[in-house]
């Protein structure tokens, strides 16, 4: 018992001992942080600034002590295969941490709706690479969630998928009767800023004429169309939209 009071009364032990309680709480602290305060980083990165603390010993001595504070983990997801149009059906997609993160820690935090499945390659300690199974379905919003699942954090990502490349309406109609023959001939694409549609416009027989745009319609506008002529107008494939690889796949005719 005298040993266990002279101990005691040691001041710079009690320091030590408090030091060392403390700087222990700090660390197990930081290992508890979630994804966003850096789940699965190494040991020499869970912590970030350094704050400072003091303890007082029963005597009154103050001591200083360090301690550690968590830093939240910027992440950012981003597609590989992108356009004007939108996210190919086909891309992966690219997870950038700002820190070391834990990969099956990463695959079990992030959600994707409409559900599809995919898989997760390491490219670095901070770099993942995401690939679905199948190919996304056009013309699709795709919702991307990272989950903290010890706080009830979230981060959300939202890409739209490419829409095909089509006719939707033309005037006169296919197999129209008794169209006027001053009428125009207008072509309604999915898509507006088309670039060479005119060069892809053939009608028969050959008429003269000009071109006018009316947002996503192109509209021809012929000299003369003959009484009792059947006439076919035919839109070739390849036609495409600025600042896009995705064109027109098949030719599109109508007759009337």
């Amino acid at each position: 018992m005298g040993k266990m009071r002279d101990l005691f009364r040691n001041k710079t032990a009690i320091i030590i001992a408090a030091v060392a309680l403390v700087l222990t709480a700090a660390v197990v602290t930081a290992a508890l942080t979630g994804l966003f305060n850096g789940i699965g980083r190494s040991a020499d990165t869970a912590s970030g600034d350094i704050g400072t603390g003091t303890v007082t010993g029963s005597d009154g001595t103050v001591g200083k002590i360090r301690t550690a504070k968590p830093v939240e983990t910027a992440v950012e997801i981003s597609p590989m295969d992108q356009d004007s149009m939108g996210v190919d059906i086909s891309s992966a997609f690219r997870l950038l941490f700002s820190e070391d993160v834990d990969k099956e820690a990463v695959a079990s935090s992030l959600d994707v709706e409409p559900k599809q499945s995919f898989s997760l390659t390491e490219v670095s300690g901070r770099e993942f690479r995401l690939e679905f199974d199948k190919p996304m379905k056009s013309d699709k919003v795709y919702n991307f969630t990272l989950n903290d699942r010890d706080n009830g954090a979230r981060k959300s990502w939202a890409f739209q998928t490419k829409k095909q490349l089509t006719v939707v309406r033309t005037l006169p109609r296919d197999k129209a009767t008794y169209v006027p023959v001053n009428s125009g001939i207008e072509i309604t694409f999915s898509h507006s800023g088309i670039e060479n549609a005119e060069e892809c416009f053939e009608i028969s027989p050959k008429v003269d004429g000009h071109f006018e745009w009316n947002k996503k319609t192109l509209v021809f506008v012929p000299e003369n169309l003959e009484h009792g002529t059947i006439y076919t107008v035919t839109i070739k494939k390849g036609v495409r939209v600025t600042g896009s690889d995705e064109t027109l796949q098949d030719d599109y005719t109508f007759k009337f």
